[in-house]
């Protein structure tokens, strides 16, 4: 699947469960590779908004998830919408989620845990996502909030460095006194099953 049959099933609309998501528009972006939609559960209640790019020479593919309503996070909509969006992406495209409505891993992130260990990180590694960043560009007032940013591994060579380094992360993690943070409890708990995971891959 890829990004163009996203947004068709999106316009659709997609079921998770008893919940449905539809999206309105495609609107225009900034560039003709670019397109936005909005995203409603069923009712008309605003969910989120994407971003989608298509890429184009010597630019990958990506999608940019924003200005999210309380309530997704956590739902049957963020597992079914997020597996979508892995499958739509291929090797070496990303994913940019807004988090600033999850406070679990937005307060893991805040403490020093690894990406990849938060709620939302460790979520993402396991639709097969590998490299991960914590950003803030600021854009004059544009730029929306703080976001992770996933990418899927370019080939095999990339998938064996983003392991190894994420293996030297993990390490340093867990080597720091336990937390008393109930957030920070959680990644060490995943940093600890992620880190066997690595040692002695399958």
């Amino acid at each position: 699947m890829n990004l163009g049959r996203l947004k068709e099933m999106l316009l659709e609309g997609l079921r998770a469960g008893e919940e449905l998501l539809q999206a309105q528009g495609p609107y225009p972006g900034r560039f003709s590779q670019e397109e936005d939609l909005l995203l409603h559960r069923r009712g008309g209640q605003y969910l989120l908004a994407m971003k989608l790019y298509y890429g184009r020479r010597h630019y990958l593919a990506w999608v940019e998830l924003y200005n999210i309503a309380e309530g997704f996070f956590r739902s049957p909509l963020e597992g079914t919408l997020l597996g979508l969006l892995a499958a739509s992406l291929g090797p070496g495209e990303a994913l940019h989620v807004e988090y600033g409505q999850d406070g679990e891993t937005r307060e893991a992130l805040i403490l020093g845990a690894p990406a990849a260990c938060t709620r939302l990180g460790h979520l993402l590694w396991g639709l097969g996502f590998s490299w991960f960043k914590d950003y803030y560009i600021a854009e004059g007032f544009r730029e929306g909030g703080q976001k992770l940013q996933a990418e899927k591994p370019l080939d095999g060579r990339a998938l064996s460095r983003h392991r190894q380094a994420l293996r030297a992360e993990l390490e340093a993690f867990l080597r720091k006194p336990p937390p008393e943070n109930p957030s920070l409890r959680g990644a060490r708990a995943r940093a600890t099953k992620l880190l066997q995971e690595l040692r002695h891959p399958a």
